[in-house]
């Protein structure tokens, strides 16, 4: 709702098309593991940081540019 948006934060570097799925699993992965009970993904990604994200997508693919 209008209350509760958020301006979206880009990941460093730019993933080939056919690494996409593969860094969308590993952050998918990653939220489902160490959210708390009820916590919401904008949520997550504010406690978690850019920085430890930055580090689960890269690692997940073969190519960053």
């Amino acid at each position: 709702g209008e209350t509760t948006a958020a301006v979206g934060h880009r990941l460093r570097g730019k993933f080939p098309e056919e690494e996409a799925p593969k860094v969308v699993a590993a952050l998918a992965s990653f939220y489902r593991r160490e959210r708390t009970r009820g916590e919401r993904f904008p949520d997550f990604v504010a406690r978690v940081g850019l920085t430890r994200l930055n580090e689960v997508a890269h690692g997940a693919a073969a190519v960053v540019h």
